[in-house]
Formats: structure tokens, C-alpha cells, sequence
């Protein structure tokens, strides 16, 4: 219960301290082998196929770190299996007389399962390159409801043999010794609530504009009992079918784990695989999207040279200084903290146009300078390469410019003091047109975004 609290100090203290850059809400489903952990001293114990479906909430501190909650319901089931057992263990009849009680069955299995109402607590670390990956770390609470229990066995032998005497009885139903062909017994157990740590790790694929799919492997491994032998001594174990002197009708099965379990307590094993579909937003409402202006016409300049990045850079273009009038201190202030964004953005990867949380935040130094100001304008330009139809290349372009500009607007900047350019691969800066055969790094050249702060 430790862990759970530490965890839940530090969500805390990091929803308290840290500006939200992102959410996820999340629906998964798992499915693998999941049920009590323990080593029986006779029989084959195993762990049955079952699974868990849940709901998930991911607080992103940043681009790569988060922490995730949520709620899940789990099923567990095992399975033991035993043939020709025997026991014997000396104990007293009701007449207060001494004997040695021996038991045997051809066969005996047990067939366990319980639900579990389950709260994660995990902190999550992903990577966001060519090869994405993400792996959770934490714990898990358990809130198991009750295990129901079904119990058979064949051709059960009850005798009794009192030392005293020298006699042997193995035909006496009416003070419960005799042969059961099969009897089967069905029961419920209490468990306790339980402590695991769990862990989670595989990979992931952005499936829309705003959600992901996961897929990967999962681990809970209890560190906290789930069940606990009646017995303080766990070197003693019951028969699976308990002495009952008032009939060999009476007579009834009892569970497997307080008959063979070596441990005096069980705990929870799961591991297998999931699928979580999850879906992004951000904490606060968006402003609806202004009406988009006309495209405007800007007057072609001449292009910079760039250096090779193994990134696309944003291009900022060098003015002439001018005169300008006494500003106040905050103004220059944002608007060196803007220019810096702008130098500091890494926008698009091939084919893709989408913002990174990082991008997201230089976007708002942007935006920041822009409200303190009036008369300043903002122009935004994008290229690609020459891989792909003009036709889809010039789409693409666009795409990208229009994601730049709605997020602005988003941001409450006016619809006027935007303005923008989409070439798609008509202003390539090197030699890398169609048929032109070239390398990666030769292509990130040309597929370029320039923002440019105008006053």
C-alpha cells in the first residue's frame, strides 16, 4: 500500500507544480495467463487464459514522460490437477478416541476463478522517432470479489485406524468411513486486497489526428497476499476431504490452496498482451476557428541557403534593422523570447504534418508576443521535396501551413494578422526534382517552413 501512496504523492505534486501540455483518455484490453501464484506440494498447478478490459488516463508532464490511472476489471482462474493422492494424519473422533484418519483418491482438480475490480498507478516514458516505443512502471491495487471454487474427485477412500485396538475401519459410512465413487463440491472464498507491481512495455501507431494505437506485453507480479492459509503453520495442510464422523454422506471437498500450497499465502501473476486505443486532447477548450482568409500573394524573395539538417529547421529570414519607436520593456522581452522560438522550431517530418507538444509551447511564445503588440503581423511559408506528385505535394504544403495557422487562431490571434504561402515542390534549393535520384539529408533541404515576424 506503500507504493500506491508514493505514487499518488507524486501525481500530486506534478499536477501542482507542472503546466499540462497534453491528455489521453484511453480504452484497452488485455488477455493472457492471470491467476494465483503458489507451489503446491503434490500436482500440477497452472494458470488459465483470461483478460482484463479497462479505462485509462495519461497526464503528460512533456513530450516523453506521463503518468497514467485508470480503472479495470480482471479475470483470474487456475486449475490443479492431482492423481493417486494420499494422506494420513492422526486426529479424534467424537467418542474422544485416538486414530489415525487415511485418505486416498484416484483423482482430484480443482477449477478456481475470481473478478477483480483493479486501479494502475504507472509512470510512463515513450520515445517519439521513426521507431516509437513506450513502457508504464508502477503498481496495481486489487479489489478481488469472492473466488468461487469447483472441486472433483474419484473413488475416495475414508478409513480409520485405531492403534489402541488394532482395527482398521474402511466400511463404516454411518461414522464416515467407506468409498465415494466421485463427489464434487462447489465453494467461495475470501480474498484480501492486494498490492502488485506492474509494468507494461511494446509499441505504438498514430492512427487520426488525434489518437494512438498501443500494442504491447504486460506484467503484474503481487507483492501482497491475496489469500492466506487459515493455519499459521503453513507445513500443515488439510485433506482435501475433511473427517465428518456424523456420515460418509456428509462428506465434502475442500479447496485446493489450504491442501498444497507449500506458502502460507498466494499472490497474483498476470502476464500477456494488450491493445489500448487512446484518444488526445488538450486541457483547456479550444476557441472556435475563426473563418480562414483568402490566400494572399506575397512577393517572391529570394531563398536562403540551407545547411543539411538531419531535421527540418524553420528559416528565419534577416531584415534590414529599421528604427523603431521606444517599446516597453515586456515587449522586447516577448518578442526576443518569439524570434528565439521561431530559431529553436523543428516542424514535419517526410509526409507528415503534425505539432509536438515542444512545437506546440514555441508556438505560444508567438502567440504571447502577438497580444502584447498591434500592428505586428505574422507570415508563415512551407515547401516540401520533390518525392510525390506535385499535386499531393502542393496539398501537403498547404496542410501544413493551415495546421500552424489554426493553431493560432486557436490561440486567439485575429485571422488579419496572419498571412501565408504554400509551394509544395515548386521552389526546390538544390537539384533534387523528380527523377533526380538523392539521398535523405539532400531532401530534408528543400522541405522547409519559414515563419517571418513583420512590423
Amino acid at each position: 500500500m506503500k507504493i500506491i501512496k508514493n505514487i499518488v504523492l507524486l501525481l500530486i505534486a506534478v499536477i501542482t507544480t507542472n503546466t499540462i501540455q497534453a491528455q489521453e483518455f484511453s480504452i484497452y484490453a488485455s488477455g493472457g495467463l492471470q491467476g494465483k501464484k503458489y507451489t503446491p506440494k503434490q500436482g500440477n498447478l497452472k494458470s488459465l487464459l483470461r483478460g482484463n478490459i479497462g479505462v485509462g488516463y495519461t497526464y503528460y508532464i512533456n513530450d516523453n514522460w506521463g503518468i497514467l490511472s485508470g480503472l479495470e476489471m480482471g479475470l483470474y482462474a487456475n486449475k490443479l490437477s492431482l492423481d493417486n493422492y494420499n494422506y494420513s494424519n492422526y486426529i479424534v473422533d467424537k467418542l474422544s478416541s485416538t486414530f489415525e484418519y487415511r485418505l486416498k483418491a484416484d483423482t482430484y482438480h480443482e477449477n478456481s476463478s475470481f473478478m477483480s475490480l483493479n486501479v494502475p498507478l504507472m509512470v510512463q516514458y515513450r520515445t517519439n522517432g521513426k521507431m516509437p516505443f513506450y513502457v508504464n512502471v508502477g503498481a496495481k491495487l486489487f479489489l478481488p470479489m469472492k473466488e468461487a471454487t469447483e472441486n472433483k474427485a474419484t473413488n475416495i477412500i475414508k478409513s480409520g485406524y485405531y492403534p489402541d485396538f488394532n482395527l482398521l475401519l474402511d466400511n463404516d459410512p454411518i461414522n464416515g468411513f467407506g468409498t465415494i465413487e466421485k463427489l464434487a463440491t462447489e465453494s467461495t472464498n475470501k480474498l484480501e486486497k492486494s498490492v502488485a507491481l506492474s509494468t507494461e512495455i511494446g509499441t505504438f501507431f498514430t492512427v487520426g489526428k488525434n489518437s494512438k494505437l498501443y500494442t504491447g506485453f504486460y506484467l503484474d507480479y503481487g507483492i501482497t497476499p491475496i489469500q492466506k492459509k487459515e493455519t499459521a503453520n503453513s507445513n500443515i495442510n488439510e485433506p482435501i476431504s475433511t473427517y465428518d464422523g456424523t456420515g460418509l454422506d456428509n462428506s465434502k471437498l475442500n479447496p485446493a490452496f489450504g491442501s498444497f500450497s507449500k506458502e502460507k499465502s498466494t499472490n497474483v501473476l498476470a502476464f500477456g498482451v494488450q491493445l489500448r486505443y487512446a484518444f488526445e486532447f488538450a486541457k483547456a477548450k479550444k476557441k472556435p476557428v475563426e473563418k480562414q482568409p483568402k490566400e494572399k500573394i506575397i512577393p517572391k524573395k529570394k531563398e536562403p541557403i540551407v545547411k543539411k539538417k538531419t531535421e527540418e529547421k524553420v528559416i528565419v529570414e534577416k531584415k534590414e534593422p529599421v528604427k523603431e519607436k521606444p517599446v516597453e520593456k515586456v515587449v522586447v522581452e516577448k518578442k526576443a523570447e518569439a524570434l528565439k522560438a521561431i530559431s529553436e522550431l523543428v516542424l514535419y517530418e517526410f509526409n507528415k504534418y503534425e505539432l509536438t507538444y515542444s512545437n506546440k509551447d514555441k508556438l505560444n511564445k508567438i502567440v504571447e508576443y502577438l497580444k502584447v503588440t498591434k500592428d505586428v503581423t505574422i507570415y508563415i511559408e512551407s515547401h516540401t521535396d520533390s518525392r510525390g506528385t506535385k499535386q499531393y505535394n502542393m496539398e501537403l504544403s498547404k496542410k501544413r501551413v493551415m495546421l500552424i495557422y489554426n493553431y493560432l487562431v486557436d490561440k486567439g490571434v485575429s485571422t488579419n494578422r496572419i498571412t501565408y504561402k504554400y509551394f509544395g515542390e515548386s521552389k526546390l534549393l538544390n537539384k533534387c526534382k523528380d527523377g533526380v535520384p538523392c539521398s535523405e539529408e539532400e531532401h530534408k533541404v528543400n522541405r522547409r517552413t519559414i515563419l517571418e515576424i513583420k512590423e
